[in-house]
């Protein structure tokens, strides 16, 4: 696991000299697993430890309180801060992208969420009507809320960039400190298996067909301790296998059926998400956020 409270990496940045030996010396008591250094910009970390404002993603180090820091660095490692949800499916096409979105807004009902694009060939830019040049997560120098796109929905999505340039996983880990729940759009690609590693729980698109559920049950096969959430999409073409049947063939309980829904379409027409308390189908995503929570 990425955010293991064991054999971390944690990474000091300082602004100044005085504020950097109270932060090495408050680290004097993290635990003797721990590989405790000097950030310079460029060495790989778990999490990073900073007074400065514009390390959006670290936890916070006040010289006033310095053992606070250790206590704050524990639990985030632990994950008690966490929330990473991983949205994928057994194969492309079957409602993957537009799931994450509206499971973001769902989430976003109640908490600070961002979606995590980890696919550079993803439908999410065409379906949000953003242009090909906006920023993305292998720009965010600045830090992680520069290149974090707000959205009607309440909230903030990190696209992934078409040139495939950048770390995936630096960009979940600083997400991961920044927001209250990350939501990983990863149909598939490299980096799905290590957002899998890091979530804390995942949610597999089925499709109600032989085929999908074949696919579905390789993911599951693939990543056997994954907390899974399997959800059956019906608003595509596919098969009508009962929700019995699918879960039967798979091994393990179906949490959630999406529902057709003609209006769906019409909103994607339009850029737009779904998300009028009316409709079926939101109803059920918001029932999903809350399992999830």
């Amino acid at each position: 696991m990425m955010f293991s409270a064991m054999d971390a990496r944690v990474a000091l940045h300082a602004s100044d000299e005085k504020t950097r030996l109270a932060l090495v010396r408050a680290f004097e008591a993290a635990p003797p697993t721990w590989d405790v250094f000097l950030w310079r910009g460029t060495e790989e970390f778990d999490v990073l430890v900073s007074d400065i404002p514009r390390d959006e993603s670290a936890v916070r180090f006040d010289p006033a309180d310095p053992e606070r820091a250790v206590a704050d660095a524990t639990e985030v490692l632990a994950g008690s801060k966490l929330r990473v949800t991983v949205v994928t499916g057994a194969r492309r096409g079957c409602g993957v992208t537009s799931l994450a979105l509206h499971l973001s807004a769902a989430l976003a009902l109640g908490r600070d969420v961002c979606l995590l694009d980890l696919d550079p060939t993803s439908s999410l830019r065409a379906l949000l009507g953003l242009p090909e040049d906006a920023r993305h997560w292998g720009e965010f120098n600045d830090g992680v809320l520069s290149a974090a796109i707000p959205l009607a929905g309440g909230f903030r999505v990190l696209l992934a960039p078409t040139d495939r340039r950048g770390d995936g996983l630096a960009a979940l880990r600083a997400a991961s400190l920044r927001f209250e729940h990350v939501v990983v759009d990863a149909p598939g690609g490299p980096w799905r298996g290590p957002a899998l590693a890091a979530a804390t729980g995942a949610v597999l698109v089925v499709p109600p067909s032989r085929q999908g559920v074949v696919h579905a049950r390789a993911v599951l096969d693939l990543h056997p301790d994954v907390r899974w959430s399997c959800i059956v999409n019906r608003l595509g073409a596919g098969g009508g296998l009962t929700a019995r049947h699918i879960a039967r063939q798979l091994g393990r309980p179906v949490s959630l059926e999406l529902p057709c829904s003609p209006y769906l379409r019409d909103r994607a027409d339009e850029h737009r998400l779904l998300t009028d308390r009316w409709s079926r189908f939101f109803r059920r995503v918001v029932r999903l956020a809350g399992a999830l929570e």
